[in-house]
């Protein structure tokens, strides 16, 4: 099961401090970013898999503890749009069946939902706040459920 949320995120909130360096996060948060951005690309590869018909039954529990790691460490991290985001996606995996078509779908949604957590991380401008991503991603998740 997925650590308490809500600790999680007021300790993260607390601990984020904005800096103008590596788009506007402070080193600590770049490196947390980089590492971040490396597991979407191999969660985006299994999420493909999935959604192309191979081997969601044994694809299914690696990917929930993955995006169960990635929202503990963008937590920590003080990401919180992202944390949240990673937090619904592992929510709707730790629930998902080996239902064929079922998980199909789902994994289609979650690869839409990954393009946006991208974009959480890499903002096309400073001022993006990533609300509009973060709406996005909630709206999937709601078609979903």
């Amino acid at each position: 099961m997925l650590p308490s949320r809500r600790s999680e995120l007021s300790t993260s909130l607390s601990a984020h401090s904005t800096n103008q360096q590596n788009l506007g996060f402070p080193r600590e948060d770049a490196l947390a970013i980089a590492e971040l951005l490396s597991r979407l690309a191999l969660l985006e590869r299994s999420l493909c898999q999935i959604a192309d018909g191979s081997a969601a039954e044994l694809l299914l529990d690696p990917l929930f503890r993955s995006m169960s790691d990635m929202y503990r460490r963008s937590a920590a991290a003080g990401l919180v749009d992202f944390s949240d985001l990673a937090y619904e996606l592992a929510q709707a995996f730790g629930t998902a069946r080996a239902d064929d078509s079922a998980t199909r779908r789902l994994a289609r949604l979650a690869l839409l939902a990954v393009g946006q957590m991208r974009r959480l991380l890499i903002p096309r401008s400073q001022e993006e706040s990533g609300l509009f991503a973060k709406q996005v991603v909630q709206e999937l998740v709601n078609c979903w459920a």
